[in-house]
């Protein structure tokens, strides 16, 4: 559960979105760590996110008393996804972000609004799981 969780996706459009976003994440970031790395990144990111993912869920439901996420499935390569979002955005040497030539944003605050963004306009997005890709 802890690998395969990251390639099982609910919904066709998550799926869609997550082969967009790799596609295009990865077109970034293989050719600066070659195919080998990349490959190996992916898998360490998906095993890393979904522990956290779980130990996170536990810590809530342990200590804050908010079982909600421990009972929860989440599913999908957005954990995954994130992750690689803060590592190419590490590797761009830029210190801002340019949305579609409208809005500048710095870099280190980009995955923390669209992380913001998601939660908005998908509410039934795991918010923990996306957040774990992050940290």
């Amino acid at each position: 559960q802890l690998f395969w969780a990251s390639f099982y996706h609910a919904v066709d459009s998550h799926l869609y979105y997550n082969i967009i976003s790799l596609a295009i994440k990865g077109h970034q970031l293989e050719p600066l760590c070659g195919t080998k790395r990349f490959v190996w990144l992916l898998a360490m990111l998906a095993v890393v996110s979904n522990c956290l993912f779980v130990a996170l869920s536990y810590a809530l439901h342990e200590f804050v008393a908010y079982p909600q996420p421990f009972y929860a499935c989440a599913v999908g390569f957005s954990a995954v996804l994130f992750a690689l979002k803060v590592v190419a955005l590490h590797y761009a040497n830029a210190d801002q972000f340019n949305f579609m030539g409208l809005l500048r944003f710095n870099t280190q605050y980009v995955y923390w609004l669209e992380l913001l963004l998601i939660q908005v306009l998908v509410p039934n997005a795991s918010f923990l799981g996306h957040l774990c890709g992050i940290l």
